[in-house]
């Protein structure tokens, strides 16, 4: 911050910006944000490394370490950037290749939670982990025609199967 006197500009004696931003509780917001910009550059140019190595012809790739991996003889042009994680379906892991920039280890996925009180048993009692949640297929509503409505129909043929109205899932356990 300049002060202008009838000497010039010049800086104040004392600066309350801190205790401005201390009072509004915004301490240190510009330096985090500094901070997040600067991993964001540095995933970015990676991931664009690893555009360029992947779109170069196999026969002039360079080899890469892995992530982690020491180089005991560099060579001299610049350093290659380690192989970018991925996941199990080959697609670019941000999460992982985050926390490989910053040194943090990854946070642990969310648990999914028992919707009903027999997956709640079935957990408890029996010690059991659910692996996977299917929906199953949306109900009839009373807004879809029903088609075989207004046809005349032989005495015992089957009549057409109507699920219940509210929504129920299965869960697979393992266990």
């Amino acid at each position: 911050m300049l002060l202008l006197s009838r000497d010039g500009w010049h800086k104040p004696a004392a600066d309350r910006r801190d205790a401005a931003a201390d009072a509004r509780g915004v301490t240190g917001r510009l330096a985090a944000r500094a901070e997040r910009y600067a991993v964001e550059r540095e995933l970015w140019a990676w991931w664009c490394a690893e555009l360029d190595w992947m779109n170069t012809p196999r026969a002039e790739r360079p080899k890469r370490p892995a992530p982690g991996q020491l180089v005991l003889v560099p060579d001299l042009g610049p350093a290659p950037r380690p192989i970018h994680p991925r996941t199990a379906n080959g697609r670019a892991d941000y999460r992982a290749a985050r926390c490989i920039i910053t040194g943090t280890t990854p946070p642990a996925r969310p648990r999914p939670v028992p919707v009903s009180d027999a997956e709640r048993i079935i957990m408890d009692v029996l010690g059991a982990k659910p692996i996977g949640t299917m929906p199953l297929p949306r109900s009839h509503d009373e807004t879809q025609p029903d088609p075989l409505e207004g046809k005349a129909q032989r005495s015992g043929a089957r009549q057409p199967y109507r699920e219940r109205t509210d929504r129920t899932t299965t869960v697979r356990f393992v266990g």
